[in-house]
């Protein structure tokens, strides 16, 4: 049979863990919807790059407010305002777009050097034995 005080923290420490262990939960429950594999600890150190995810979290917050704000012109009124708000709809979403694809592009780069400079570190250190 177990009371109310066993369900609850002994001391600071176990808050604290209790408190980690719903952070990390949290964080591996939104990268699993971001489709992100990135830790918690990726942050603090450089072992691993964080810009690929970044990149899409700012995509996809570009695509909600590139239209919003040529829409926002449209309602503007004048027929110059128009223009420039669907231009914007139509040409500022396929900008944002080979932008940011550039831009994932170059870390793709920088993520495949590494890749082929490990390879062959492993092939130069088994061809030494």
């Amino acid at each position: 049979m177990t009371t109310e005080n066993e369900d609850k923290p002994k001391n600071d420490v176990d808050k604290i863990s209790g408190y980690k262990k719903i952070f990390r939960d949290k964080w591996k429950e939104m990268a699993m919807k971001l489709q992100v594999d990135i830790e918690p600890e990726d942050l603090l150190a450089f072992d691993k790059m964080i810009a690929l995810p970044a990149i899409k979290i700012l995509y996809w917050l570009g695509l909600i407010c590139i239209p919003v704000t040529g829409l926002a012109f449209i309602f503007q009124g004048g027929f110059n305002d128009v223009l420039i708000g669907l231009s914007l709809m139509v040409g500022g979403v396929v900008v944002w777009r080979i932008t940011c694809e550039a831009a994932i592009l170059l870390f793709g780069i920088y993520d495949r050097l590494g890749d082929i400079r490990n390879a062959m570190l492993k092939e130069n250190k088994t061809t030494k034995k």
